[in-house]
């Protein structure tokens, strides 16, 4: 069974998709503002 990701993990990985969708060449960027575990 898989184990459940940190709340760190879990909001970086939504960074990190969030980065796919950066339109610049150079810096693919992805961010994501949390505060209480909220988006």
């Amino acid at each position: 069974m898989m184990s459940r990701p940190t709340w760190d993990d879990y909001f970086m990985n939504i960074a990190k998709q969030a980065a796919t969708r950066s339109t610049c060449e150079r810096k693919h960027v992805g961010a994501v503002i949390v505060r209480d575990k909220t988006i």
